[in-house]
């Protein structure tokens, strides 16, 4: 009998590194996606039912997704390379990356991709937007606007969210779904709760042009997960373009 299960024992352990070591990363699925890009071949098996893309300033949902980056090639001329920049993770099968591509335009563009691992790693959410440099860059400005929110937050009006910190196209993306203006009151409604708190932490922080802010960092609600706020400048102020969060 002791023999037998040593023997499933060893049988589930190599079985279990073979799967692992035959997944792909990462890395590896996002070179055959800038491939698949650049050829208009079928992009389905880079995404999941809940994927969404937001370029420019433009959302496309899952089923948008294909024409939207036909366009992108289209107006920008295929994508040359991708650099990593920086990987955060909290737990496995989720995480978020900031990296650029360059294209044949030679123009520069900085993402965020959200990646998540279901069987295999899929996109489930990626901004990109172009990148231009800014002369005297003043470091985090989203220090207070992300106070507000988690001010407002914590004082269970959501409603304060929509009205003093979200842009006037404010975004909230999630599993799939996506929500703007009063929607996304609904969809915050768990702030309702009279033991909710949350607690925000950047980790980093990327300007990307003159209008256009990616913050990437934690929250603290009884668990710990990864957020993505995508600032927009409007006026003098700094708004919640999107909320992104796993």
């Amino acid at each position: 009998m002791k023999t037998t299960i040593k023997t499933i024992f060893v049988i589930l352990f190599f079985l279990t590194s073979f799967y692992s070591s035959a997944q792909k990363t990462t890395d590896q699925i996002q070179t055959e996606w800038l491939q698949a890009v650049n050829s208009a071949a079928a992009l389905d098996e880079f995404y999941n039912n809940n994927s969404g893309l937001l370029i420019n300033g433009k959302f496309a949902l899952v089923d948008e997704l294909s024409e939207a980056l036909k366009v992108f090639i289209k107006d920008q001329g295929n994508i040359k390379d991708y650099e990593l920049l920086e990987t955060h993770q909290l737990r496995d099968g989720q995480k978020l990356v900031l990296g650029k591509y360059s294209t044949a335009t030679n123009k520069v563009f900085y993402s965020v991709i959200g990646w998540k691992q279901l069987g295999d790693w899929t996109k489930e959410f990626e901004v990109i937007y172009e990148h231009k440099p800014v002369a005297n860059e003043t470091g985090d400005v989203a220090t207070a606007g992300r106070q507000a929110w988690e001010d407002h937050a914590n004082e269970h009006r959501p409603d304060l969210i929509i009205e003093n910190v979200s842009a006037q196209n404010g975004m909230y993306f999630n599993r799939g779904r996506l929500s703007h203006g009063d929607e996304i009151i609904e969809a915050y409604g768990y702030m309702n709760n009279e033991s909710y708190r949350i607690k925000l932490e950047s980790l980093s922080g990327t300007r990307v042009n003159e209008n256009i802010f990616f913050d990437i960092g934690t929250y603290q609600v009884g668990g710990k997960g990864l957020y993505l706020l995508i600032w927009v400048k409007e006026g003098d102020d700094w708004k919640i373009l999107l909320d992104f969060n796993f």
